[in-house]
């Protein structure tokens, strides 16, 4: 059924509902209402508006409030002049709109996720930026595609532009980039379709081809294949791969390069807990209990781009936040006798000094690197990709294994709810849907419960 069509100068009914976070969760007091209005030159546009900052509004009539307050503002403005402007406008100018309101919204946005918007934004303006006789990893058959993003009104893209914009995005660079240039982008074709230049966001309607994984390789590693990789990394005999910017033989073995760099240890802990890196990276001395056997979750480690002074350029750094990923992510953790053990034998060492363990403010980290700094996620996940094609699993990644856990404990048959918990997931659906998937198929017990309910009707 269509909508209704609105008369000009009136408005349907308005509409609210909370406002969540990037992981789904509702955000305590704060809401959005929303209407569509007809405004005096007959165009048909979405309003929003807020609930006000620093304003408690525990069932949204304060969102509502301003909205009503700024409709007969929006609907004597509405005419053709200001919606020519959006019309005019380009995606790349759209799209810095739309990063300027991301900087300025913390509460919505971690540190991390604006830097990797900055740094795609960066990658789309600077490939369709570049001069002729630059080279441009984005072009496809000598089109630059990207030149859509610069040089095309935003009412003229269509949705084909953008699939091919997202494509060469994704061969110039990875399926990551790609994916956030296509956020971006729907976040502007959002603001398009409120604005009334598009009917529907054209950005939403790209999709990515999935791509064939190994088996298990979707939801991690079982118990033994754990087991099992465990005792590799502290074994095995296989040759180091050469670095990526190598070629060489390393002359070293796998087993020897884990030790080196410390790589054992912390992957045990992501094992035996499902923390991320981020918040394994972060532990501190002071997080742990040995008494009760418990570790408490509460803060994390990320690069962020820093500012230091008028006429520098950003700089990336490592911060160590006293803060998680999200509300969910603070939790209490009990560790397995096997992980307690690893961290007094740690603890020993650096007692006698054997390890240098780094500070934050006057705490050491557990999980230091080598010369005792605080230790890149990002170095740690390069690490584990130079030997885990020598281990024998090329497909798993830290996330994988954090899945991993996951699956044991599924497999061992603790419920969805406990799984969520350890992982710190708000949502079981999150657990079950992406860390779990689907079984192997009803098991011989469904059909055994199926008779004894229903087979005494038949006789």
């Amino acid at each position: 059924m269509g909508r209704a069509i609105t008369q000009p100068g009136r408005n349907t009914p308005i509409k609210r509902k909370r406002l969540k976070d990037k992981d789904g969760n509702e955000i305590k007091g704060r809401w959005v209402a929303w209407c569509r209005y007809a405004g005096d030159d007959g165009v048909v546009r979405r309003a929003k508006r807020y609930s006000p900052d620093g304003v408690r509004d525990p069932h949204g009539a304060k969102a509502v409030a301003a909205l009503e307050d700024a409709l007969p503002d929006l609907k004597a403005s509405s005419g053709a002049a200001p919606r020519q402007k959006v019309d005019e406008e380009t995606l790349v100018d759209l799209l810095r709109v739309e990063l300027s309101k991301i900087r300025k919204s913390p509460e919505y946005y971690s540190r991390r996720t604006v830097d990797s918007y900055t740094r795609v934004e960066r990658v789309m303006v600077s490939s369709v930026l570049d001069d002729e006789d630059k080279p441009n990893v984005c072009r496809e058959g000598g089109h630059d595609h990207l030149g859509v993003v610069k040089d095309t009104p935003a009412k003229l893209v269509t949705a084909a532009d953008l699939k091919a914009v997202i494509f060469d995005i994704e061969s110039g660079h990875d399926r990551v980039t790609a994916s956030q240039a296509r956020t971006l982008l729907r976040l502007v074709g959002s603001y398009l379709v409120d604005s009334g230049v598009w009917t529907v966001n054209l950005a939403s309607a790209v999709e990515f081809r999935r791509r064939r994984h190994a088996k298990g390789a979707a939801m991690g590693l079982g118990r033994d294949e754990a087991l099992e990789l465990m005792s590799a990394l502290r074994t095995s005999e296989a040759e180091l791969p050469p670095s990526k910017s190598g070629t060489r033989a390393t002359g070293r073995t796998v087993s020897e390069f884990a030790a080196t760099v410390d790589l054992v240890d912390p992957l045990m802990m992501t094992l035996w807990t499902g923390l991320r890196r981020s918040e394994v990276l972060a532990l501190l001395w002071s997080d742990v209990d040995f008494e009760a056997q418990a570790l408490t979750v509460r803060h994390h480690i990320v690069r962020a781009y820093q500012h230091h002074g008028e006429g520098e350029g950003p700089k990336t750094e490592l911060l160590h936040e006293a803060a998680t990923k999200t509300e969910n992510s603070a939790r209490v953790i009990p560790l397995a006798d096997e992980v307690v053990e690893m961290l007094q034998r740690r603890r020993r060492e650096y007692m006698t000094g054997e390890r240098v363990a780094p500070r934050v403010g006057v705490e050491p980290v557990i999980f230091p690197t080598t010369v005792g700094g605080l230790r890149d996620p990002d170095t740690f996940a390069s690490q584990w990709t130079r030997i885990r094609g020598a281990l024998g699993v090329p497909w798993l990644t830290l996330h994988r294994l954090r899945k991993s856990t996951a699956r044991i404990l599924h497999d061992a048959g603790f419920t969805s709810r406990q799984i969520a918990d350890l992982l710190g997931h708000a949502q079981i659906s999150m657990t079950e849907d992406t860390y779990i998937g689907r079984g192997s198929g009803p098991s011989r017990e469904v059909a055994a419960g199926l008779s004894a309910a229903l087979g005494s009707a038949t006789k």
